[in-house]
């Protein structure tokens, strides 16, 4: 007498990463540091959450890719900026009580 069983295949699971949105960094640059490429960064942040609601996982990297590098522009841009601003308030200071 024989029995025969029938075990399941083990599945393979591709395990996809889901893209970051870099939603709270576009924010920050948005007020903080420069506002023109923190809005743009905050634009594609959104594009990537409606691209994952979707089930687009390649729009949604090229997205969150946009996403970053707006951001870090933002950020770079911002951050001197910040500086001239300091440097001159410092100078303009120094300046009048040089006088």
């Amino acid at each position: 007498m024989s029995v025969s069983v029938s075990v399941p295949r083990e599945t393979q699971q591709s395990s996809v990463e889901v893209p970051s949105t870099y939603y709270c960094w576009s924010v920050f640059n948005r007020w903080c540091c420069c506002w023109l490429f923190g809005r743009e960064a905050k634009k594609h942040s959104k594009e990537v959450e409606r691209c994952i609601a979707a089930g687009d996982l390649l729009g949604a990297q090229k997205a969150s890719e946009s996403a970053f590098s707006y951001n870090l522009a933002a950020l770079i841009i911002g951050l001197i900026l910040w500086v001239i601003i300091v440097c001159l308030y410092v100078f303009q200071v120094y300046y009048r009580i040089q006088n």
